[in-house]
């Protein structure tokens, strides 16, 4: 039901129970009031005739109380007026305790209506308890037809019962005026809801026509029309109501452009991610695909979106498996792998589902399909281009190492000529520029030493093991060896010698981080996918932050008589196996050496690229 017709009709109701209500009432007021001059009237009548038989009875003496009563003409005559002239008494009779009449109506044919009356009479007091009772219009049963009540009241003499007198009034001389009054109340009640239901229809369109103007321009706005503007004239609230719904429907236009302006750059982004990327809603629809999306899920350019996603991929597509369930219960998939594509040509992907919306109910899914190869290919190229960087890093000593002999060389041969010309002794000088010659190839062979590509001989190598061999040959009696080795660890495809002389570098340069002694910790972990996690720990004295970015380098060493190639070396061994090296130090507090290696995935191009 609209407001259209709810306003009447609530106006109705509530104007019609409020007629029916004062015109039960009225109504039952006038019930009451007939009610009562019949119990008035019946009750005044006994006392009359109570008073004239007192009267009476006060005078007769010894003489025998029925026949005083019989011979009294002024009672006689009480009784006659009383039926003459009251209004609603049929009867009325003096009878003993015996029910014998005490004073006789003057005829056969009246006495014997009496006793038929007498028998039909019913208790006047259950017409005072009705006229009493609190239920509205509960008189009308009783005084809509004809009725007789009779009143009584005892007569004694000598305080003992002597008689009774009765008097029997009748609703049927009311009957009638009870009909008209009934009829009157309810035609009038008729006419005033009629009127107040024309009342209400004029009533509610003169209320409701701004309302429904107000309606109509919502309607509009909400179907997207242009600015919708509302004239409602005149100073009162819904002209108030007017100025501000067209303040906001010029907002919402604004906000709408500025929307569709936003919608339109972030699809035209969407687009341009090169990820598969869908929008679905939380009926399943399928909102929004980019090319790439159609493209690897086989969707029809341009007529996809709008069609439920489980029609387009079908009910056994992979992708409907994994988002079908987060889709219907209301969660999220995050980082999942699967794959799509016939044995021939299967491509995988890593898939995320994400939630739209933060309310209780999702609005529905963004879903992101990342294609595995080319995050793949990515992280070769950022691995290889970080393995040159650090290789770079490893030569930036070389240009120092090499460039001190030859100045040195230059400015002795300059030397040498001057003393040559001078007739001095030249063999000092010539000594040490063979010193310096002797210096340069040191420095040319630990670069060719460390530049020369390594022929990897890979066999299947247990890391365990491995740390337990290179653990057992420290030497040092106050360094203390403790393992942490991952049982579950599975091999490797590594080179032993090259594997074990970069690991025993480390742990030399952690036992020599420790002069007094102490504890080295020798710990492996299999990570997520194909990689092994070497952990190198000393409680060493650390090495400082200016020092830590410099320890790789070919050369750079602290150590008096260093040669500054154990660390480098090592470096260069964990790259040739496709591993990589992270380190975290501080002084005072020692020194952890993180070294991951692949099971056997990446190992191919990085020998090759080595060769």
């Amino acid at each position: 039901m609209g407001l259209r017709a709810k306003l009447p009709t609530t106006f109705l109701i509530l104007v019609t129970a409020a007629i029916v209500a004062v015109s039960v009432l009225y109504l039952d007021r006038m019930l009451r009031l007939m009610a009562h001059g019949l119990v008035t009237s019946a009750d005044r009548c006994s006392k009359e005739v109570f008073e004239q038989v007192r009267v009476a009875l006060s005078d007769a003496g010894s003489t025998e109380p029925a026949a005083v009563l019989r011979a009294d003409k002024a009672l006689n005559a009480a009784i006659g007026s009383a039926l003459a002239f009251s209004e609603y008494v049929v009867y009325l009779r003096v009878v003993s305790i015996d029910g014998r009449d005490l004073l006789r109506p003057d005829s056969e044919a009246d006495a014997q209506s009496y006793s038929k009356a007498e028998r039909a009479a019913l208790p006047i007091s259950d017409l005072e308890d009705l006229a009493a009772s609190n239920w509205p219009l509960g008189l009308l049963r009783a005084l809509w037809t004809d009725h007789l009540y009779e009143s009584s009241r005892t007569i004694e003499v000598n305080a003992k019962p002597f008689g009774t007198i009765r008097v029997g009034v009748s609703t049927g001389l009311i009957v009638n005026r009870v009909h008209q009054t009934t009829e009157s109340v309810a035609m009038i009640t008729l006419v005033a809801v009629i009127l107040t239901t024309v009342a209400a229809l004029f009533l509610s369109n003169l209320i409701l026509r701004p309302v429904l103007a107000v309606t109509t321009s919502m309607e509009q706005l909400a179907a997207g029309n242009a600015e919708v503007n509302l004239d409602l004239g005149g100073r009162d609230e819904f002209a108030n109501l007017a100025d501000k719904f067209n303040v906001l429907s010029r907002r919402i236009r604004a906000e709408r452009s500025r929307w569709e302006s936003e919608r339109g750059s972030i699809f035209d982004a969407l687009r341009s991610i090169r990820d598969l990327v869908m929008l679905i809603d939380s009926d399943g629809t399928l909102l929004f695909a980019n090319g790439e999306a159609q493209q690897v899920l086989e969707l029809p350019s341009g007529g996809a979106e709008g069609k439920p996603l489980r029609m387009l991929l079908g009910a056994d597509h992979p992708l409907m498996q994994l988002i079908g369930p987060a889709l219907a219960a209301g969660t999220e998939v995050r980082d999942v792998a699967f794959e799509i594509g016939d044995r021939f040509d299967r491509r995988r992907f890593l898939v995320s589902a994400l939630s739209l919306g933060a309310g209780r109910e999702s609005a529905g899914l963004l879903v992101i399909m990342r294609d595995l190869e080319q995050v793949r290919e990515l992280e070769s190229v950022v691995d290889q281009s970080s393995r040159l960087a650090r290789l770079g890093s490893l030569l930036s000593g070389v240009a120092h190492q090499i460039r001190t002999p030859l100045n040195v060389m230059t400015l002795q041969l300059e030397l040498l000529r001057q003393d040559l010309l001078g007739g001095r002794d030249a063999e000092p000088r010539i000594g040490r520029v063979s010193q310096e010659i002797a210096r340069l190839a040191k420095a040319i062979d630990a670069l060719m030493r460390f530049m020369r590509p390594e022929q990897l001989k890979r066999e299947d190598l247990a890391v365990n093991d491995l740390l337990r061999e290179i653990g057992t040959q420290v030497a040092r009696p106050n360094i203390r060896v403790e393992y942490q080795l991952d049982p579950t660890l599975p091999p490797i495809k590594a080179d032993h010698d090259l594997l074990s002389e970069a690991l025993r570098n480390m742990v030399n340069n952690g036992v020599e981080a420790m002069p007094e002694g102490g504890v080295l910790t020798l710990r492996s972990a299999h990570r997520q996918g194909d990689t092994v996690e070497i952990d190198i720990k000393d409680r060493g004295i650390g090495i400082s932050e200016e020092n830590l970015k410099r320890i790789f380098n070919l050369y750079f060493t602290t150590k008096e008589g260093g040669s500054g190639l154990g660390l480098s070396l090592a470096l260069r061994a964990i790259d040739l196996h496709g591993g990589s090296v992270a380190v975290d130090s501080k002084v005072g507090a020692g020194t952890t050496f993180r070294i991951q290696l692949p099971t056997g995935a990446g190992a191919t191009l990085v020998d090759a690229q080595a060769s």
